[in-house]
This record gives structure tokens, sequence and C-alpha cells, in this order.
């Protein structure tokens, strides 16, 4: 979604004959609801991040179709006595 920056929008709004008050209030409420809108898609994509990261466990640690690795051998078993 591009956004329009608050000169353009300046400009537009002059264009269309828009009071200077009114002008103003716009450019100042286009600004926050910029504002808003890349906070709420931060949030979103952390969240993305939150849930990938808690997905990623079950991610393999070695390639699939490797050799196993060879368990290691029992210590022989000391005498008593």
């Amino acid at each position: 979604m591009p956004f329009i920056s608050d000169a353009d929008l300046e400009k537009a709004l002059d264009d269309a004959g828009v009071p200077p008050e009114t002008t103003d209030a716009i450019v100042v409420e286009n600004a926050d609801a910029r504002l808003d809108g890349l906070r709420v898609t931060l949030g979103v994509l952390a969240l993305l991040a939150l849930v990938a990261l808690f997905l990623s466990g079950s991610i393999p640690t070695k390639p699939v179709g490797s050799e196993p690795e060879p368990e290691p051998e029992p210590a022989p078993a000391e005498p008593s006595g």
C-alpha cells in the first residue's frame, strides 16, 4: 500500500480548494494513520517471527538419509573381588 507524502497531500488538498485549517487537520490525521499502520505491521511481523521460531524446533538437526551416529560401547565391567 503506497503512502502519500505530506507535501503531496497538502498540494492535492490545496488544488481541490480545501480550506487551510481542514488541510492541516487532514495532514496531521494522515501522518498519525501512517504511524499506526507501521506499528501494526511491525507487530504482525514480530508475531510471525515468534511463531516461526516456535515451529523451527521441529526442524531436523541432521540431514535426512544420513547415517546415524554409532552409539558408544559400554565400558567393560571391572571384576569385583
